[in-house]
């Protein structure tokens, strides 16, 4: 059960931080670079690539800004057919147009599992659109974190991940003050994320450290190269799983998880070393003592 707490709450000051770290790695991805100092002694010159040097970070912004604002039409674009798909092979799986043969139950089963996969990635890169321009609300109330790791652990149980999950303090003081359905979906990225690049039984750990309250992921899969850890949490980055492992996705629910729960005020690491597995740790504010 989830309380709604009184007073408003105001946009966190790791959000404004990392903004501004956003813009700084959008400057370093397309190579802002100094234009130079003058030549010979007409000072025009200068005038000028002080100019240039001014305006180039101005123009990148401009650049993101379009950019993001077309993968977020198109997005909305590609919504609504894929949407009316989706319902019609729900129909047709539902049997509401007839008996289906197997082989066809086959087909329309495939059809529907992908075109999951792409209401996913386009929510994804909705919601990456909406991040960018901090325009996506966040509903904070005060709910039990064991409860909200619970819910997407089972889930994930129901499409048959091995988990185990465990809590290692009194239940009074794993309550935090959350988005629930935000956090849940973080934890969910976070097994998705074991399931695709490890194959593993993940554990999940829900205990108290401080004055926060802590939920570890973690896999005792192949890890994560210590050079490649930097960028994990980078847009569109992604790992190669070893030869024949396919990863799906665009790459965005490690960035997205981390925005997410930064924008609650709270913090989202990994320790990974190769051949010794990954733990993804989830710290938020407790509100018990």
């Amino acid at each position: 059960m989830y309380r709604r707490r009184p007073r408003p709450v105001n946009r966190p000051a790791s959000d404004r931080t990392h903004r501004a770290a956003s813009k700084s790695a959008r400057l370093g991805r397309y190579g802002r670079r100094d234009l130079g100092k003058p030549h010979g002694d007409d000072p025009s010159s200068g005038i000028l690539l002080s100019t240039l040097n001014q305006l180039e970070p101005e123009l990148l912004d401009q650049a993101e800004a379009e950019r993001s604002e077309i993968v977020a039409k198109l997005s909305h674009e590609f919504r609504t057919p894929l949407t009316a798909i989706q319902e019609s092979v729900d129909i047709l799986l539902d049997g509401l147009a007839g008996p289906l043969q197997p082989r066809q139950l086959e087909f329309l089963t495939l059809a529907r599992r992908n075109v999951s996969r792409l209401k996913k990635l386009i929510d994804d890169l909705l919601d990456l659109s909406s991040l960018q321009k901090g325009s996506i609300p966040l509903r904070m109330v005060e709910a039990d974190l064991w409860t909200i790791a619970r819910l997407a652990v089972e889930a994930r149980q129901a499409l048959g991940q091995p988990i185990t999950l465990e809590r290692t303090c009194e239940p009074r003081l794993t309550a935090a003050l959350v988005d629930p359905e935000r956090t849940r979906q973080v934890v969910l990225r976070l097994l998705e994320n074991v399931a695709v690049h490890s194959g593993c039984e993940a554990r999940v750990r829900v205990s108290r450290a401080g004055d926060e309250v802590v939920v570890e992921v973690a896999d005792a899969g192949p890890g994560i190269p210590e050079d490649k850890i930097a960028s994990i949490f980078e847009a569109f980055s992604q790992l190669s799983t070893g030869p024949g492992r396919k990863v799906g996705g665009a790459g965005l629910g490690l960035t997205l998880a981390k925005h997410f729960i930064e924008r609650q005020g709270g913090r989202l690491w990994l320790q990974s070393r190769p051949g010794d597995g990954t733990r993804f740790f989830v710290a938020l504010k407790a509100t018990a003592s």
